[in-house]
Parts: structure tokens; C-alpha cells; sequence
């Protein structure tokens, strides 16, 4: 290919990039006003009631029932308008132990009941749960751990898909209609495909300084084609 042609398709090339990376800009941009919904909707502050079991119960539940490792970290927090503690420990497996802050039950791991219950949060009680299956290891993000999760898809209009955690209870994704074009939008901003990451954007640096020198080779007159008087012709 003639580096005039090659200059010209090279730059055509990066001009659809350009223009694409405008486009999703503005989409992502206006995602929570257009596509991108908060679920559940934010609610007002809610009060928990106090918990029955001390800190102390709980070192010595967790003692009875795991041998080996240590906690790292207790928090009170509300599980289906319950107090619960969470606690984190150092444990490859089982790394976090669900306690009912009343009655001293572990919760953890979750069954499909409870997991189901919290996906609600999410689409309602008139949506009907298509599937439910266990996934040992889902990731939420690039950078997150794989988790034991719960995938529970409903047949709501926006086909809401949530990954509950089976031992936290939280709900660690919800994918929909809009969240899933959010995603694509995102992957094509970064040319974040075939697992390339934002190692994609460095071909992208390539192609302009490609670019640059072909563009530098042309306005120079470098490799002029003497007998034509012409240059890459």
C-alpha cells in the first residue's frame, strides 16, 4: 500500500475512533438521566433496633463454629429490617460469617429464600424469578475478588438480572436494560474488548504516532518519486 493511501485510511480510521469516543462521552455523561437508573431508589434513613447479642457472643460463636483464623472487623447492619453483624476474618474460605444480632444464628451461607428476598429489593414483588443458580465465583469488577454468589434473573420488562452474595447478603451487581448498555457504552469509550483492558488505548497512541510520521514524510517531500516529480504517488 502507497503511504498516501495508507496516510488516508489510516486517518479515516481514527477519525470513526475519534467521533465514537464523542458519542459514548455524551452518553456517559448523561447516564443517570437517560438509561443508567438507581435500584432500589434511595430511601429515607432508617433506625435499627438494638441488638441483643454483645461483641463478646460473637467472638465466642465464631470460635464454636470455625476452627482456625481470625476477625478482622464487626459490623452492625440491617438484613431484611433485621440487625445482623457482619464479620470479616482472615479466612480463605468463609471469609465472612452473617450473625443475627437477636437470636445469635449464623445466616450465612444464604439459602435461595433469603437470596431471593434481597433481589426483590430490586424489581418488586410482582416480578417472578425465572432462574436461580449458585456461582462459585463471580467478579463484579476487573479488579474485585470472586465471590459465591446467588444469580437470580426476573421476567420484569428490563429482564433485572442481581448477583447476591450468599455470605454477606449484599447485592454485589444488578444488570438491566440500561445497566447492560451503560457497560457496552463504557467498553467502547475504552476499547475495553477481548479482555485488552485499557491496553487497547496504547495501539491507539501507536496509530497517531503512525499517523504523525506518515503525515511529517508526506509534507516533507521524504521519498519523493524523482521521475514523476511527484510524491507517493
Amino acid at each position: 500500500m502507497k503511504l498516501r493511501k495508507f496516510h488516508r485510511f489510516l486517518g479515516f480510521l481514527l477519525f470513526i475512533f475519534v467521533m465514537s469516543s464523542a458519542a459514548t462521552g455524551f452518553l456517559r455523561a448523561n447516564a443517570k438521566g437517560w438509561y443508567w437508573k438507581d435500584r432500589p431508589p434511595k430511601m429515607e434513613a432508617a433506625f435499627l433496633s438494638l441488638p441483643q447479642i454483645g461483641i463478646e457472643e460473637v467472638f465466642k460463636v465464631f470460635e464454636e463454629n470455625f476452627s482456625g483464623g481470625n476477625i478482622l472487623r464487626i459490623r452492625l447492619e440491617k438484613f431484611l429490617d433485621k440487625p445482623v453483624y457482619l464479620v470479616e476474618t482472615d479466612r480463605q474460605d468463609n471469609k465472612y460469617m452473617l450473625l443475627d444480632a437477636v437470636s445469635g444464628a449464623i445466616l450465612s451461607p444464604l439459602g435461595p429464600g433469603d437470596s431471593l428476598k434481597i433481589a426483590r429489593l430490586f424489581v418488586g414483588e410482582n416480578a417472578q424469578a425465572l432462574l436461580t443458580e449458585s456461582l462459585p465465583a463471580f467478579k463484579a469488577g476487573r479488579s474485585s475478588r470472586p465471590r459465591p454468589v446467588f444469580r437470580i434473573l426476573f421476567d420484569d420488562h428490563a429482564r433485572t438480572e442481581v448477583f447476591v452474595d450468599q455470605e454477606t447478603g449484599e447485592a454485589l451487581a444488578v444488570f438491566d436494560h440500561g445497566r447492560r448498555f451503560g457497560l457496552w457504552v463504557v467498553k467502547l469509550h475504552e476499547l475495553d474488548f477481548w479482555g485488552l483492558g485499557r491496553g487497547a488505548l496504547s495501539f491507539l497512541g501507536l496509530a497517531l504516532m503512525v499517523l504523525s510520521v506518515s503525515g511529517l514524510a508526506l509534507g516533507t517531500g521524504l521519498g519523493q518519486n524523482k521521475k514523476k516529480g511527484k510524491i507517493f504517488q
